[in-house]
C-alpha cells in the first residue's frame, strides 16, 4: 500500500502515459469534438472583440504604452503620437487576422483533422493568456 500523493501512471500501448483519469477526459473530448471546438471558436472571438475594444478605447495612450514591435510600425508610432488612418489600417488587420484564424480552425474541424482540436485550444489558450494580461491591473 502506497501512500504517495500523487496518482499511479500506467503506460499506454501506445507508448504514452496516461491516467484513468486524463483517459476518461480525452475520450470526452474526442466524443464531443465539435462541440468543443465551436465553443472555443466562440471564445477566440469574444476575446478579440474584446482586444479591439481595449485597443479602441486605450488609443490615447497606444504611443506610450504599445511594445509590439510590428504594430508600433503599422501605426507610425515611433514618431510619439498616433496616426489615426494608420490605427484604422492596424485594426483592420488585426480583425483580417482574427477572421482567417477563425476560418482556418472552423475548416480544419469540419473537415475531421485531427489536429483540429489541439490546434484549437492552443489558440484558445493564448486568447485567455491575452485576457489576463488586458484585464489585469499592471502598475505604471
Amino acid at each position: 500500500m502506497s501512500t504517495a500523493p500523487f496518482e499511479i501512471i500506467e503506460m499506454e500501448p501506445s507508448g504514452s502515459l496516461a491516467t484513468a483519469g486524463s483517459r476518461q477526459w480525452l475520450q470526452f473530448l474526442h466524443q464531443h469534438a465539435a462541440v468543443v471546438i465551436a465553443v472555443s471558436m466562440l471564445g477566440i472571438g469574444l476575446i478579440s472583440a474584446f482586444d479591439f475594444f481595449v485597443t479602441i478605447k486605450t488609443a490615447h495612450c497606444l504611443p506610450e504604452y504599445e511594445k509590439n514591435v510590428m504594430a508600433r510600425k503599422i501605426m507610425g508610432l515611433d514618431e510619439g503620437h498616433l496616426y489615426y488612418d494608420r490605427f484604422a489600417i492596424f485594426l483592420g488587420l488585426k480583425f483580417a487576422g482574427t477572421v482567417t484564424v477563425l476560418a482556418i480552425l472552423g475548416f480544419m474541424g469540419m473537415r475531421g483533422d485531427r489536429r483540429a482540436m489541439p490546434v484549437t485550444l492552443g489558440v484558445l489558450a493564448f486568447q485567455l493568456y491575452l485576457l489576463y494580461t488586458l484585464c489585469v491591473p499592471t502598475e505604471l
